[in-house]
């Protein structure tokens, strides 16, 4: 395997990028082969849509690895939430059956304290 380095006017290096998605509070909603395809083809259609190649994908019973190439024109932080919030939305809005475990019932929305005006 050849290992190609990108060149720019003062740089010659590579643009490889490993990313862990988790869910959660570590839920191991990837155990369900549904679930785990169809967020995979979502990482990977959003990541084509912002012309970023997915060199390598793989999921843990809690967790995705994505290692991305080609991402010099993003920030960490910013390609890291489009491809999280694309591929979450997408599962949320479409797929409402498969997530009926992976968010809680509400029960612990007040547990940050409440406000008194």
């Amino acid at each position: 395997m050849k290992n190609e380095l990108r060149h720019s006017a003062h740089t010659v290096g590579e643009t490889n990028l490993h990313l862990q998605f988790t869910p959660a509070y570590r839920r191991d909603i990837f155990r369900e082969p549904l679930t785990r395809e169809l967020t995979i083809a979502y990482l990977v259609e959003r990541a084509q849509q912002l012309k970023v190649r997915v060199a390598a994908i793989d999921c843990g019973p809690d967790h995705i690895h994505l290692f991305v190439e080609e991402w010099k024109n993003y920030a960490i932080k910013d390609l890291a939430r489009e491809l999280k919030m694309y591929s979450g939305r997408k599962m949320r809005k479409g797929h409402s059956a498969i997530n009926s475990g992976a968010r809680s019932s509400g029960a612990a929305a007040t547990s940050t304290g409440l406000l008194a005006l």
